[in-house]
């Protein structure tokens, strides 16, 4: 991958999807950032947002909602923050509805686990 390519923030609690996502990551040599909370997250994302082509969220995190979290990087008044793409991530597909996802600023949704051919696919379309 080269450096002109925009990176993927995963921000994920699940310390099995982020294992697998550093596997992913490793393999298919693309740039991955990895926030095991949404605080951590967060703060990766507004020291550059302009480096990151799409943000997935869990939607289900513990310590902030991951709905709420999305709606915060829609409301930063960063050019940038306009034109990323956030992707919701869950294992439980009764949280991925595309209507209430968007009234949260959430471009789609991805089931866990993820599998390689869907975060190259992310690469090519977002990154």
């Amino acid at each position: 991958m080269t450096d002109s390519r925009k990176k993927i923030l995963l921000v994920e609690n699940d310390g099995f999807t982020r294992f697998m996502m550093q596997e992913i990551r490793d393999t298919l040599g693309v740039s991955i950032d990895i926030s095991a909370s949404i605080h951590d997250g967060m703060i990766r994302f507004k020291s550059d947002p302009g480096s990151y082509g799409v943000v997935l969220m869990d939607v289900n995190e513990a310590e902030v909602d991951g709905l709420m979290a999305s709606q915060s990087i829609r409301g930063l008044q960063d050019p940038a923050c306009e034109n990323i793409a956030i992707i919701a991530v869950s294992c439980d597909e009764r949280l991925l509805d595309d209507g209430v996802l968007s009234s949260y600023g959430i471009d789609g949704h991805i089931q866990k686990p993820l599998t390689p051919g869907e975060v190259m696919a992310l690469v090519d379309r977002y990154c």
